[in-house]
């Protein structure tokens, strides 16, 4: 595609006001006079005034332990009230790890929260890698094992099945006498029959992932996750619980699994990784500053070619991983290349614990022209692969349906003609949900509404309130077993409601509503459509299984995505509302209030951004969603 020469005056002119306002963006402002030190391939290189920051290429960000992202940072209304966010607090205590600010209970139980989207401050990041950096028994540890090891992609039962299992060292022991033999190697292979060639073959594969297993727990015990009783050698319940621990505490998404990321990370030494959290930490408040969102996911299409869009000359210009090249620009500005140096620059912070924001500037990324301070950007949810049909047999088993597509939510920016992907995440659409009512429990499907809608408002720390219907089992844990006592455990889960990072909107929400469009092509925001974007605790979940007909994200790419729409979209600020929600739930007898004084913080645009809900691909036999549910007849597993 070519374009106009008057439009590439005007795309030029528009490329200079980006590049001369890389801080403008940036969640709270410093004063305009104040002397900001820049960082330079590891040390101080002078300095600049704020003001100054922006004509010098030069992108200003907060290193202070009170960091949070816009979202919760509260500011004044364009009458210039003030709007403090009550949830901004909150999320400052949780990343320094003081855990008591979570009233719920369960930030404690699960330690490491920047899967959820609460990243742990730079004096937590400080004290995790000092103390990783003295730990002699990370010399000790047998990385050869694990780099061999080809992984144990299994459920955990299964796990628990194939390691207690005694049959190949019975079957050794036996052929071992059966030949004279005085070790595996010495066995003479060709005289075996085909089963014996089997059970040999079962033994040193179990052998092999008995040792990986060792080196796992031993690798666990050094970082501190696995503290209590285990099987050697075994793949239990503590061992696994202390790998799913030992991936929250480095944002990987998996619950216990040896195998993809969560092997990777084993096989890196503990300093290496928490090097690697300083650097992810870092390029998360830099892309807040900066107001960037471009990853990975946008640098090759589907099919896996490059991705491409049309400069201003109508050439074409690659895709850029902004994430990346930022991530490198933080590395290279702080001098974080090793544990060590990344442990002498945080040293040379001082004290980190105030209130107060410490700034420092870093050289700003060219961004790429499309980029200006209002983006025309919208979004596109594809649902996929589609089912109706029931998730199970005659026999009321449960059957899971043949889909090849999972959901996903892409944003996007129109320029000069084009529309550019900006990101692209996974998601989730409605589906088969079990459901309790007066004639007991019955699967109902609730549907994700294909069609145009718009977002008008941008909710951080939102709150859920149940409906009045909402049977109590739906507000009340069952099955948490207490790690002291190892004992079943009622309680109430209060972090539904919200706010809080696992509330069930997660920490930032989007309304989807109606749109209408007027004759000169304005978008008009309608009635609510009942269906919210939003991030969610339940991470595993996003990339197998269905919601209540909302689109859930990691609360991560959450704050990340709705960052971004409120720095490229003129918006103001109407803040938290006063609520009086109460309701009573009954746990063993004991009634318990559940309550709610405030709503969320409201972020309202000035123009609703379009959002486009693609049909997907509707597989099976129904061929839309059915309105009848149907009684469950055997218990759902998962």
């Amino acid at each position: 595609m070519k374009v106009s020469a008057r439009a590439t005056v005007l795309l030029l002119v528009a490329a200079r006001l980006v590049a001369a306002e890389p801080t403008a963006l940036a969640q709270v402002a410093p004063s305009p006079e104040a002397e900001i030190p820049v960082w330079r391939n590891g040390r101080i290189d002078g300095a600049t005034r704020a003001r100054d920051a922006a004509g010098r290429r030069l992108l200003v960000l907060d290193l202070g332990d009170a960091w949070t992202p816009r979202l919760f940072a509260g500011g004044p209304d364009r009458a210039g009230r003030p709007r403090a966010s009550s949830y901004g607090p909150t999320f400052v205590a949780l990343a320094r790890e003081q855990f008591e600010a979570d009233t719920s209970g369960r930030a404690r139980r699960d330690r490491y929260l920047e899967p959820y989207g609460i990243p742990p401050a730079l004096s937590v990041l400080r004290r995790r890698l000092t103390e990783s950096l003295a730990r002699p028994c990370a010399a000790r540890l047998d990385f050869g094992v694990l780099r061999a090891f080809s992984g144990l992609p299994l459920d955990e039962g299964e796990v628990r099945h194939t390691e207690s299992s005694d049959v190949p060292e019975r079957f050794l022991q036996s052929l071992l006498l059966r030949q004279a033999a005085f070790g595996p190697a010495r066995v003479g292979l060709a005289d075996l029959p085909p089963i014996d060639r089997r059970l040999l073959a079962l033994h040193h594969r179990w052998s092999r992932t008995h040792s990986a297993v060792a080196a796992v727990q031993s690798r666990l015990v050094c970082d501190g996750h696995l503290r209590t009783r285990f099987v050697p050698a075994s793949f239990d319940d503590p061992t696994r619980n202390a790998l799913a621990e030992m991936e929250r505490r480095h944002r990987i998404y998996a619950l216990g699994r040896l195998t993809g990321p969560t092997l990777e990370a084993l096989r890196t030494p503990p300093a290496e990784l928490e090097r690697r959290a300083v650097v992810r930490v870092l390029t998360e408040r830099a892309m807040s500053a900066a107001g960037i969102i471009e990853d990975a996911t946008v640098t090759t299409t589907l099919d896996g070619w490059p991705r491409t869009y049309w400069d201003a000359f109508g050439d074409a210009a690659p895709m850029r991983d902004l994430e990346r090249e930022m991530s490198e620009r933080v590395v290279a500005s702080f001098g974080l290349e090793t544990p060590g140096s990344a442990a002498r620059w945080l040293d040379s912070l001082g004290d980190l614990a105030t209130d107060g924001p410490r700034w420092v500037a870093i050289e700003a990324l060219e961004l790429p022209p499309y980029y200006a301070p209002e983006m025309d950007l919208f979004v596109v949810i594809d649902r996929g692969d589609v089912s109706y049909d029931p998730p199970f047999d005659a026999q009321g088993r449960l059957v899971a349906p043949a889909l090849e597509r999972r959901p996903t939510l892409s944003l996007h920016v129109r320029w000069l003609g084009q529309e550019i992907l900006l990101a692209r995440y996974p998601t989730t659409i409605g589906g088969w949900r079990i459901e309790s009512s007066a004639d007991g429990e019955r699967w109902r499907y609730y549907e994700s509404p294909s069609g145009p809608a718009v977002w008008e408002r941008i909710v951080s720390a939102p709150v859920w309130l149940p409906p009045p219907a909402t049977p109590a089992r739906d507000l009340v844990t069952q099955y948490r077993v207490d790690e002291t006592t190892g004992t079943p455990v009622r309680e109430v889960r209060r972090y539904l409601l919200g706010p809080g990072y696992a509330s069930a909107y997660g920490l930032v929400a989007a309304y989807h509503r109606s749109a209408t469009r007027r004759p000169d092509g304005t978008l008009v925001a309608g009635a609510d459509r009942g269906v919210r974007t939003h991030g969610s605790v339940d991470y595993t979940s996003i990339w197998q299984r269905a919601s209540h007909g909302c689109h859930r994200l990691h609360n991560h790419l959450a704050i990340r995505l709705f960052e971004t729409v409120l720095a490229r979209r003129p918006h103001r600020r109407v803040g938290e509302s006063p609520l009086s929600f109460r309701t009573n739930v009954d746990v063993d007898g004991v009634d318990t209030e559940l309550r709610v004084t405030r709503s969320g913080y409201v972020f309202e645009l000035d123009r609703p951004l379009e959002i486009n809900v693609l049909p997907g691909r509707v597989r099976g036999t129904l061929r839309s969603a059915p309105a009848e549910t149907v009684p469950v007849l055997t218990e759902p597993s998962g």
